[in-house]
């Protein structure tokens, strides 16, 4: 049920649902992550950092639980909270020997949060370099970890591209991606960004039209279905 309330964004009730789960067996992997990200979903980074660092006593090779204590500490971003964050993300990387493409992905979403903060301060040098360094270290994860996970990685390098300005990148990412796994529909619509982003407008309408017939989900179809009009207004306005 707590699954169900989270795809609903009824995080409350997938709070209350998975605590009620993990009364019953507070060891269970799947339980616990739930929790998490209901509890994270809400902004109670208090309570994640706690219970993960519960999680984290009973199972310390269990990266799992790292990865959520450092979204929390990063977000929650108290005195010391996001060194102690990367210190997590560390810890997992040498323990997947550096094969945990979620890793790599917090790790670029902390970097690009310093990119933007850096920039907003007239730090233009400093923030390129963080990209930079996210850019580096997603390209040596999508080397290491399994083919299936790569367009995660993908997708992310390829908005990291775009921050850039790099449009050529950020297509080549996204349609490497495809190759990858062309059965989900984010793989898709990470490519109607890009496309989207070179000012290659019709083929990211028929892109996006191709997306929706691999969207079983509502929400998938709703987003295929929202990129078709703003590709064809774009068009005209370019035209």
């Amino acid at each position: 049920m707590g699954d169900c309330n989270i795809s609903t964004h009824d995080f409350a009730l997938a709070e209350r649902y998975f605590h009620e789960a993990l009364r019953e067996d507070n060891t269970h992997q799947r339980h616990l992550r739930g929790f998490f990200k209901a509890l994270q979903a809400q902004q109670k980074y208090e309570k994640v950092i706690e219970a993960a660092t519960h999680a984290i006593v009973a199972a310390p090779k269990n990266g799992n639980y790292r990865l959520d204590r450092a979204l929390a500490l990063w977000k929650r971003n108290h005195t010391g909270d996001r060194d102690a964050a990367v210190k997590d993300l560390k810890v997992v990387n040498d323990l997947s020997h550096g094969k945990n493409a979620q890793t790599r992905l917090y790790f670029s979403w902390f970097l690009l949060d310093q990119f933007l903060e850096l920039q907003g301060q007239g730090k233009a040098v400093d923030a390129e370099e963080k990209l930079q360094s996210a850019v580096r270290f997603l390209k040596a994860g999508i080397k290491l970890c399994q083919r299936s996970f790569r367009p995660v990685l993908r997708n992310q390098l390829s908005l990291l591209y775009m921050y850039l300005g790099d449009s050529t990148g950020a297509m080549r990412e996204t349609a490497e991606g495809l190759k990858e796994n062309a059965g989900y529909v984010t793989n898709y619509l990470a490519h109607v960004r890009a496309l989207t982003f070179a000012g290659k407008f019709t083929d990211a309408y028929r892109m996006a039209l191709e997306a929706e017939s691999h969207a079983p989900m509502l929400a998938g179809q709703f987003w295929s279905k929202f990129w078709r009009p703003l590709m064809i207004r774009w068009r005209e306005l370019i035209c």
